[in-house]
């Protein structure tokens, strides 16, 4: 915090992106997205200015020009669904979620990525060997930005990949790590944007499979959802958070 205070007299302007930490009272400038828990954290001594909610999401830029040129696809009897938990999974939760889905009446042949760092290759590959449904392996060292857009519902674990399905009009069932990131992923479910199932060490097949076949079989529902998506995220959120600190560094120049 000394070094930023220290910044700031020599007249850089200071910017904070999603910092829970004590050095956003010490920023210009702060973004956030609507999470909760920005509103519990005490702001006393901030005198920068506070940017909280959906349109302040930073998004990847390929996101927007998926989301601009998408083209729709053809109705087809069944859902596309997609799994996927991030880079490295390191609590497994693939494999929890394969077993809830393998135990499932659904009949869907799901999408699971892998991210490039997965830690449960083996496991993966015994389950894989006496699963009783398909599936089809996605190397997540590709970019999947594209096949994110074409799934119509996604299972996965709280995280940026979160925010960048809502800006693809994608719902998901939504898996947290932790009881933070479960409180953070409550937004999307007051929204009705997507289903949050809190922490992964409180689920059963049965909690999965019920959210689960209560989309799959309601695809006005998935509609609906996609619809909230689409409106409360832009995808233009880099932009707004860019264009907000250019006009702020042209109106408050520190000598």
């Amino acid at each position: 915090v000394e070094t930023i205070e220290e910044l700031k007299k020599n007249g850089v302007i200071i910017v904070t992106i999603d910092d829970p930490s004590e050095r956003r009272l010490s920023a210009d400038l702060a973004f956030y997205p609507p999470v909760p828990q920005v509103k519990e954290m005490s702001w006393v001594g901030f005198n920068g200015v506070l940017y909280c909610g959906w349109e302040w999401v930073p998004i990847k830029n390929n996101i927007l020009k998926i989301r601009k040129n998408k083209i729709k696809r053809k109705d087809s009897k069944n859902t596309s669904l997609l799994l996927t938990m991030g880079g490295s999974d390191p609590a497994g939760i693939t494999i929890q979620v394969l077993n809830a889905i393998d135990s499932s009446k659904e009949n869907i042949i799901p999408n699971v990525i892998i991210g490039p760092e997965f830690m449960y290759a083996n496991e993966l590959n015994l389950f894989l060997s006496t699963a009783k449904k398909r599936y089809n392996i996605i190397n997540g060292n590709l970019d999947i930005i594209q096949t994110l857009s074409e799934a119509d519902l996604a299972i996965i674990s709280f995280g940026v990949t979160a925010y960048e399905l809502a800006s693809l009009g994608v719902p998901s069932i939504i898996i947290s790590l932790t009881d933070d990131h479960a409180k953070s992923a409550s937004v999307f479910d007051k929204e009705s944007m997507s289903i949050s199932l809190g922490n992964f060490k409180n689920l059963d097949n049965k909690t999965i499979n019920n959210s689960l076949s209560s989309l799959l079989g309601n695809k006005k529902e998935l509609e609906r959802m996609k619809e909230k998506n689409l409106k409360n995220t832009d995808a233009q959120g880099s932009y707004r958070i860019a264009n907000t600190i250019n006009n702020f560094f042209n109106n408050n120049q520190r000598a």
